[in-house]
C-alpha cells in the first residue's frame, strides 16, 4: 500500500514539541544544515513520496500536532499512524482503541508451549528475547511470566516496559 515503505518515529525521549521536526527530519536522514528552515525541507522531501510515518509515543507532544496536520495537508500521498494516550485534535483523525491483551488464568496456568499462545505472554516474550536473546520462556520462570502478564492486565504497554527488565531482573524478581 505504500511504494516508498512505512517510516517510524520514536518520539518517547523527545521532550520538546518543537524538536518533533527534527525527530521526523532525523528518520529521513535529512539534516539540518540550515538554508530553508527544517519543517520546510521536511515537507518539499516528503511531497512526492506515498508513505506511511509511523509517530510512535505522541502524548506528551500534543502541541506538535500542527506540525502533523501541516505534513498531511502538503503531502498528499501521506499517511500518519500516531500512536498516543490522547487524541491530537486533526481532522480527519480516527481513534483506535487498543484493547489488553489475553493473559492466562493463573488458576490453571499452562505449560510452555501451550502458554506462549496467550497473546500477552506472546508479546512478552518477543519484547524480552529482543534485549536479551538468550531468554526463553522454561519450566522454571512460565509461572512467573504468566503472573506478570495477569498482574499487567495485558496491556501492551506494560508488558514492553516490563520485558524490558530482564536483562536485569528475572521474572521471578519481577513478580515480587
Amino acid at each position: 500500500s505504500f511504494p516508498d515503505g512505512v517510516w517510524f518515529v520514536g518520539l518517547a525521549a523527545v521532550r520538546d514539541p518543537g524538536s518533533v521536526v527534527a525527530a521526523i527530519a532525523q528518520a529521513f536522514d535529512l539534516p539540518d544544515t540550515g538554508g530553508p528552515p527544517l519543517r520546510e525541507r521536511l515537507i518539499s522531501s516528503l511531497q512526492p513520496k506515498h508513505l506511511l510515518l509511523v509517530l510512535d509515543n505522541v502524548e506528551h507532544l500534543l502541541p506538535a500536532a500542527p506540525l502533523v496536520a501541516d505534513l498531511l495537508r502538503a503531502c498528499p500521498a501521506l499517511a500518519v499512524l500516531a500512536t498516543s494516550r490522547a487524541p491530537l485534535h486533526l481532522s480527519g483523525e480516527h481513534e483506535r482503541a487498543v484493547p489488553p491483551l489475553a493473559v492466562p488464568d493463573l488458576r490453571h496456568v499452562p505449560e510452555g508451549g501451550d502458554l506462549a499462545r496467550y497473546p500477552a505472554v506472546g508479546l512478552f516474550l518477543q519484547r524480552a528475547q529482543a534485549v536479551s536473546p538468550e531468554f526463553r520462556l522454561t519450566p522454571s520462570n512460565a509461572t512467573a511470566v504468566a503472573t506478570i502478564c495477569a498482574q499487567l492486565d495485558g496491556l501492551p504497554l506494560a508488558l514492553e516496559l516490563a520485558a524490558a527488565r530482564v536483562k536485569l531482573l528475572p521474572p521471578a524478581a519481577m513478580v515480587a
